[in-house]
């Protein structure tokens, strides 16, 4: 038994750095997001990152949603985000986020998967009007 205890407390000893650092990696997300930080989006993205948006039907690159930004840098200003994010399994992170415009508002569920400390895919599902 204690041998048990000991090998689960190593290994949580030994993945809790990684588990944080992918949590600190969708707080950067968020916070990148609420101004259009390119530079810091482009941080925690792997180079082979691929973002899916299922309200618009569109699966874009790391660079292609880079590009994008200059449209949401347009909105971003009056934008109010609020997360909270739940881990689900050694590599993905679920968050519901509150999107609140001066004209509109609507809840995603966002789904990050992780490689090698960054995020490597990020699926995007509107789940409600509202918040």
């Amino acid at each position: 038994m204690k041998r048990f205890f000991l090998i689960t407390v190593l290994f949580w000893i030994a993945v809790s750095p990684s588990y944080a650092q992918q949590e600190n990696k969708v707080a950067d997300w968020y916070a990148a997001l609420r101004t259009a930080d390119r530079d810091a989006i482009s941080s925690v993205l792997t180079d082979d990152a691929k973002v899916l948006i299922k309200s618009l039907q569109v699966v874009q690159t790391k660079q292609e949603y880079i590009d994008a930004l200059d449209t949401w840098e347009e909105i971003v200003d009056d934008l109010q985000l609020s997360y909270s994010a739940d881990r689900v399994d050694a590599e993905r992170i679920v968050a519901v986020v509150c999107y609140q415009f001066a004209s509109n508002a609507f809840t995603n569920r966002e789904t990050f998967t992780f490689e090698e400390g960054k995020i490597a895919q990020l699926f995007q599902e509107k789940i409600k009007d509202g918040c």
